[in-house]
């Protein structure tokens, strides 16, 4: 929201920029509609308008799938097999992808979208010394390397030994930091409907 008091919604479901602006004096609705921007009374806002690619669709936004697949590269490559995830709206699990090789290769983009859907989640892996299953939270919008920002601890791990997840995190920290974010035109992350 602005000083005016106007905010604004983008949907990629319908592709609508929406602006929220209450009551405008008679002078600048004409101006509006001049413009192209339509009414719609029954959505209570005074003005919606049509994204064109020139405005939204053309413009970078972060592609968090290279440093989700590289984490989920180093976490199977220590032993750790993936589980499941949770990204607040749905849960769902990995069910025997490889990481990209062969025939599994879109049930494993699939799970890291799932992963990416939201602006945080929990991966769920399975420690490779005890079997037990651990979180790992994940949080889209932190600098490079710090999507994994927190993580269970099991006690027998807390005052004991070194914990693989601990090693694990920190190299791909190491790995990211320094980098920049990853780049997508949300045209390509949000296909328009034909």
């Amino acid at each position: 929201m602005n000083e005016n008091g106007y905010s604004a919604t983008y949907s990629p479901e319908d592709n609508k920029l929406r602006l929220y602006v209450g009551r405008v004096p008679r002078d600048e609705y004409e101006k509006l509609r001049a413009e192209g921007w339509t009414s719609t009374p029954k959505q209570n806002c005074n003005f919606v308008a049509t994204i064109c690619d020139t405005l939204i669709m053309n413009d970078m936004i972060n592609d968090w799938k290279p440093e989700t697949r590289s984490l989920l590269k180093a976490l199977v490559a220590a032993g750790f097999e993936l589980v499941s995830g949770d990204n607040g709206e749905d849960v769902f699990t990995f069910e025997g992808c490889d990481l990209g090789v062969g025939g599994q290769r879109g049930q494993m983009n699939n799970f890291i979208e799932n992963l990416i859907a939201c602006d945080e989640a929990r991966l769920y892996v399975k420690c490779p010394k005890t079997g037990k299953v651990r979180w790992i939270y994940l949080v889209l919008g932190n600098s490079p390397g710090e999507i994994a920002s927190d993580y269970s601890i099991p006690a027998e791990i807390f005052h004991s030994e070194a914990d693989p997840l601990d090693t694990v995190t920190d190299e791909h920290y190491n790995r990211w930091e320094g980098r920049k974010q990853p780049k997508i035109r949300a045209a390509d992350k949000y296909p328009q409907s034909a």
